[in-house]
């Protein structure tokens, strides 16, 4: 009689674990560790990015699909306006997911739609957050538009704040150095 029941369970029970496979990346398992004070999706390092890129990548292909003028028109990726290493990852990342999708990217801007990533640091006291929003405009509205929410530990914050192409600060200025004359002597 147990075995059965149990039978019976296993049986109910793998289609429900089957289709919990098909569903979307942001619909299922977030990517990286999740803060649970904050109850948020969590960054680590380049893997993690790179599902962040996949999950954006996704989202576009699944609106190019709805809209006409972005499904015919071929996409471009800029390079980003602050690079840091976060940034620069995730053009390349996002190069990669928009192609293996099927959508045609360019590697110039002529007459593309750009596809255009952005990043918003938010410092806290228990680490970093990171606003990202991917979209797609055409001029004058957007196509495409879509933003997450990542939580950062503080020890990786430098990865997403320090932008390559900025020089470094200045030194600090010098003390200044008081002379005092010495008088005497042997």
């Amino acid at each position: 009689m147990h075995r059965n029941r149990n039978w019976l369970c296993l049986v109910l029970m793998l289609p429900l674990l089957a289709a919990c496979d098909h569903f979307p990346y942001y619909g299922g398992k977030p990517p990286g560790i999740v803060d649970p004070l904050l109850d948020q999706r969590g960054l680590r390092a380049p893997a993690d990015w790179n599902e962040v890129a996949r999950d954006a990548a996704y989202r576009v292909v699944q609106r190019a699909s709805q809209i006409k003028d972005l499904s015919s028109r071929t996409l471009y990726v800029p390079m980003p306006a602050k690079p840091t290493r976060f940034t620069l990852a995730m053009h390349t990342f996002l190069i990669s997911g928009l192609t293996q999708m099927g959508l045609t990217v360019s590697q110039r801007a002529d007459g593309s739609l750009p596809v255009e990533f952005e990043v918003q640091p938010v410092q806290l006291e228990r680490g970093l957050q990171l606003i990202t929003t991917a979209s797609i405009g055409n001029g004058s509205r957007y196509l495409f538009r879509a933003s997450d929410v990542y939580y950062v530990n503080s020890n990786d914050a430098q990865l997403y704040l320090d932008a390559l192409n900025q020089p470094p600060p200045p030194p600090p200025p010098p003390t200044p150095v008081r002379k005092m004359p010495i008088t005497g002597g042997a």
